[in-house]
């Protein structure tokens, strides 16, 4: 057959990584498109089912937690915030390079040194991407666990590793 191109096979996706068997440092959060219409705590603002069971996991999982905003940065939970509408995969990439800039020094300020830090990732791949080596470059162990499942994979990732929340877990650190 003349002009036929055999279709290109499908690169394989990774594996979702298992989630850690003790407590994770810090786990970030990535906001969702659903907010609420009016002002909340960051924790109650994004209204998804994603946002809803990665945040579940990280209270559960991690010693301390933070929203990864397009339009705020790093957020801690219980920071008020008001409606936006800002996606960070609608940015440009120099946007999003400056972004994680500012989200890594906005964490190092509220948490420290990141050197030997676990910190895990939950969010697309326009927020992890570009903090992923960032973060490792800092010296933190940084991850996205649920990288390359689909959306359907990845709730049903969070639905398989729900525990119950630790008594000894911080929402976060200092407002940002």
């Amino acid at each position: 057959m003349a002009g036929w191109v055999a279709p290109r096979p499908t690169p394989p996706r990774p594996a979702p990584e298992a989630p850690r068997s003790g407590p994770v440092d810090i786990v970030l959060v990535g906001c969702s498109k659903t907010k609420a219409g009016t002002p909340r705590p960051a924790r109650v603002f994004y209204q998804s089912p994603m946002f809803e069971r990665r945040r579940r996991y990280a209270e559960a999982r991690s010693r301390a937690w933070y929203v990864l905003s397009a339009e705020h940065g790093l957020v801690h939970p219980d920071a008020l915030l008001e409606p936006y509408d800002v996606a960070l995969a609608d940015q440009s990439e120099d946007y999003r390079r400056a972004w994680a800039q500012w989200v890594v020094a906005k964490l190092r300020r509220v948490e420290g040194d990141l050197r030997g830090r676990v910190i895990e990732i939950h969010a697309g791949e326009a927020y992890a991407a570009p903090l992923l080596p960032l973060l490792r470059a800092a010296g933190a162990g940084a991850s996205q666990p649920t990288l390359g499942l689909r959306l359907g994979e990845r709730l049903s990732w969070y639905d398989r590793n729900r525990i119950h929340r630790r008594s000894s877990r911080r929402p976060g650190g200092s407002r940002t």
